[in-house]
């Protein structure tokens, strides 16, 4: 989806992670992703670096697991968009795993001599943190995969702030706001996800996945009390109440997790400290 919305991304990537210099090239345009093949093939994007002609061709496959009928498809992939788009073609591979992208990395020999093909693998390593609003308003898409891969380790919210405030400066009938929230909401867990549903709880959008409609509620209660107590100080530190040392050890040493998400609750719209703590 994000490589569709935006296909200049993967050459982005390309051109940072990995230096590629790509051929000169005016515009950067998505194919159909269906390739013409006499077999079926869809790639989950193929992108266009194109002039006056098409220059340079790449296939984006993002891969959640292994798949061995992937390495039997992909260099059908190549060789077929590039006798159907007559440029040189590379396959790109994303994937946010570590252990799927050194499967990815394994070259696929095509048994001809010298034949052999090595996906070009774009891991977490090669993703940047996007930790700048002003990047994150400007490269959305950047910033959400960035959320995606970065994300479950980012309890301080380095990462998902500024994608949550460009996500939030979209028109309201943007479609992309909903899915990309969900993008993100899917690969988090813990106390970073829990943290953001409640920044979010207050906004304008309905999202499609079963925790964010349920919102913090559903599943609270397989998290532990230090994780729902750091998330509700994550909470008040963003709605930017200053909350004294004698809060903090009263929130930490709690070890209730039903008064623990009241509490959360309320810190997402009170006005004041003492409407949070309001039954003790």
């Amino acid at each position: 989806m994000l490589f569709r919305n935006r296909p200049a991304l993967v050459v982005e990537l390309l051109r940072d992670a990995f230096a590629f210099r790509l051929p000169a090239h005016a515009r950067v345009t998505l194919e159909p992703e269906k390739l013409r093949a006499p077999i079926d093939l869809a790639a989950d994007a193929v992108v266009a670096l194109e002039g006056d002609r098409k220059v340079f061709a790449v296939i984006v496959e993002v891969q959640l697991g292994r798949d061995a009928d992937k390495r039997r498809s992909w260099p059908c992939y190549v060789a077929n968009l590039r006798h159907q788009l007559s440029c040189p073609t590379m396959l790109v591979v994303v994937t946010v795993d570590d252990a799927i992208a050194r499967w990815c990395r394994e070259p696929i020999e095509l048994g001809h001599p010298g034949f052999t093909l090595r996906p070009v693998v774009i891991g977490r390593d090669a993703i940047p943190r996007v930790t700048d609003e002003a990047v994150a308003l400007a490269d959305l898409e950047l910033a959400v995969l960035s959320s995606i891969v970065h994300g479950p380790s980012d309890e301080r919210l380095e990462v998902l702030a500024p994608t949550t405030r460009a996500l939030e400066s979209l028109p309201v009938d943007d479609a992309r706001t909903g899915i990309y929230t969900d993008l993100i909401l899917q690969a988090l867990k813990g106390a970073p996800k829990r943290v953001l549903e409640a920044l979010m709880k207050t906004g304008k959008y309905e999202y499609g996945s079963d925790f964010a409609l349920h919102y913090i509620g559903v599943g609270r209660a397989e998290g532990e009390a230090k994780g729902e107590a750091q998330a509700l100080l994550r909470v008040l530190a963003r709605r930017g109440f200053a909350v004294d040392r004698a809060t903090e050890q009263r929130v930490l040493s709690c070890a209730d997790l039903e008064l623990l998400g009241r509490w959360i609750d309320r810190a997402v719209t009170a006005r004041t400290l003492e409407e949070v703590f309001a039954d003790g």
